[in-house]
Parts: structure tokens; sequence; C-alpha cells
């Protein structure tokens, strides 16, 4: 027998994540991002957080998406995290 597990989707960009964070949350992020390779520093990480700046890359992007995703435990997608201007 199949168990079904609802899953929700979370609809905010990644300044409102980062807003609801605590600051121990927000190191353990960073560190998730520095191990996969996806920030260099957490100057980058504090860029994005305040949405001055956006990663370009598609792949990085969807592997943010899949981080904060597992991290939260809600499913979020690199397009709604990062939304084009």
């Amino acid at each position: 027998m199949q168990v079904y597990e609802k899953s929700t989707t979370n609809t905010k960009t990644f300044p409102q994540i980062w807003e609801t964070l605590t600051p121990g949350e927000k190191d353990d992020l960073c560190i998730k991002f520095y191990q996969r390779k996806c920030a260099k520093s957490r100057q980058g990480v504090w860029f994005w957080a305040k949405g001055m700046r956006k990663p370009q890359n598609p792949l990085v992007r969807d592997t943010i998406a899949d981080i904060v995703s597992k991290f939260i435990g809600e499913k979020c997608f690199a397009d709604t995290l990062f939304p084009r201007s």
C-alpha cells in the first residue's frame, strides 16, 4: 500500500524566507550553500536576501531552490525564490 504524503508549495521569495529564519538557521543554510558551491561568501547570500542580486545561472538557482526546499520542509521553485524583474 502506498503512503500519500501531501507536499506543500512555498510561494515566498528568497528575501521573505530569509527574514523568517533565526540567526542560527541562516548560518546553517549558508553552510549548505557553500557545500553545494552555490555561494562563495556570506556577503553573496546577504545580497540575495536583500534582493540586490540574484543568481544568474539556472543550475545554481535550481540547486538553491532544492536546498531551501529541504531546509524549510516545503517545495520551493527557483522562479518564485528569484522572480524575474
